[in-house]
């Protein structure tokens, strides 16, 4: 796949979730007082909680994270444009911008099928 055609797909995927898109992508629900810290669940190499369901920025404020529902059944999460895992897998963090990472782009790829 070309690079242009790669992160067309990929701000194509990015949209729909953010977005609610076709119903495969959702916002993490609650509120902030019911959701766990962000820093403290978004860290690099550790383990993305199975029922993952949001978290929450300083503040209280409900952190803009998303899930995307994946081919096989499974539920990949992402967080403040830099942190990506499958539920209930390690945590991933790029350099930059989320959107330009080809290992993420290759991550999305694998979960659509």
């Amino acid at each position: 796949m070309t690079g242009i055609r790669a992160a067309a797909c990929l701000t194509m995927l990015l949209a729909m979730t953010a977005c609610g898109g076709d119903g495969d992508g959702d916002e993490g629900g609650g509120s902030a007082s019911d959701q766990p810290d962000c820093e403290s669940v978004w860290v690099e190499g550790e383990l993305l909680p199975e029922d993952y369901d949001g978290c929450k920025e300083p503040e209280d404020v409900v952190a803009d994270s998303k899930t995307t529902d994946c081919a096989d059944g499974s539920t990949i999460a992402t967080w403040d444009d830099r942190f990506y895992a499958t539920l209930g897998e390690e945590v991933q963090a790029v350099e930059g911008d989320i959107a330009s990472d080809a290992k993420y782009d290759t991550f999305t790829a694998a979960c659509k099928g």
